[in-house]
């Protein structure tokens, strides 16, 4: 008898011992929807390609002012998404000769246009969702304790991301530049989606 009195009270203090672990974990405790969604999980990969449609998600991290922490998780989604896009053509076009054949100046007229096209075109029609979540943690200092965690989802059709390609190609052939000219009569460059 006095075994089983021991082994209850033992249960009971390790129980007592994993609520009392638990009580210190961060958890949430408010979310703008019941259930998470799939691209907000930890698991989905930032990018995800699928037929015609591109989708890019961000997250932004220990948000104190939900309101404002909106706005900026916004345009950090929207700013991020544009360096993805803009070092992906890149990244490409350093694999083609013509564009290796460019000058320094050609190289950065060609960026810097590549970048004002994109601030036009990545804008916040773009946004398809947003979900949050507030999120206590019991070990951090007192002014973190409560803080948001804003997940942002943005979705591009490759078309969009072609006519962007096409109005840099158009840009290249209308330059005075021999290199720029070039580079516009590679449709290959100008025609590859990534």
């Amino acid at each position: 008898m006095r075994f089983f009195r021991w082994m209850g009270c033992l249960l009971f203090v390790a129980s007592g011992c994993r609520h009392a672990a638990s009580l210190n974990e961060p958890r949430v405790i408010e979310q703008s929807r019941r259930e998470r969604p799939a691209w907000a999980s930890s698991e989905h990969a930032n990018v995800v390609k699928s037929g015609d449609i591109i989708e890019y998600h961000s997250v932004k991290t220990k948000v104190v002012d939900l309101p404002l922490g909106l706005k900026q998780a916004e345009a950090s989604a929207l700013n991020d998404t544009r360096l993805q896009i803009q070092n992906e053509i890149v990244l490409f076009w350093k694999s083609d000769k013509l564009f290796q054949d460019l000058d320094v100046v050609d190289r950065a007229m060609v960026t810097q246009q590549l970048e004002k096209l994109l601030a036009n075109r990545i804008s916040r029609d773009l946004i398809r969702d947003i979900y949050y979540e507030k999120i206590s943690d019991p070990n951090a200092v007192a002014a973190l304790q409560d803080t948001y965690t804003i997940h942002v989802l943005i979705q591009l059709k490759r078309s969009t991301l072609q006519g962007l390609l096409t109005d840099l190609q158009k840009y290249c052939r209308n330059s005075l530049r021999q290199g720029l000219i070039r580079l516009a009569q590679s449709d290959q460059v100008f025609s590859t989606q990534p």
